[in-house]
């Protein structure tokens, strides 16, 4: 079971500089979970908070993040 509902999903393809935005997409976790799975990925991700908070655990250690 998925614990957000997608919201918004562009495929873009834009650029800044050397960094291309292939895709934006907007998840609403959904409220009867508060977790994320563990878990990585082959890409980039730039993760904007637009309420609550949370931590995001990496190689470099633990980041707690907030809106």
């Amino acid at each position: 079971m998925k614990t957000y509902k997608p919201i918004l999903l562009e495929e873009l393809r834009l650029r800044a500089g050397p960094f291309t935005v292939r895709r934006l997409r907007l998840n609403r976790h959904i409220d009867e979970t508060s977790a994320v799975a563990p878990h990585h990925h082959a890409w980039s991700q730039l993760l904007i908070y637009l309420s609550g908070q949370g931590k995001q655990i990496g190689a470099a250690g633990d980041h707690p993040v907030r809106s």
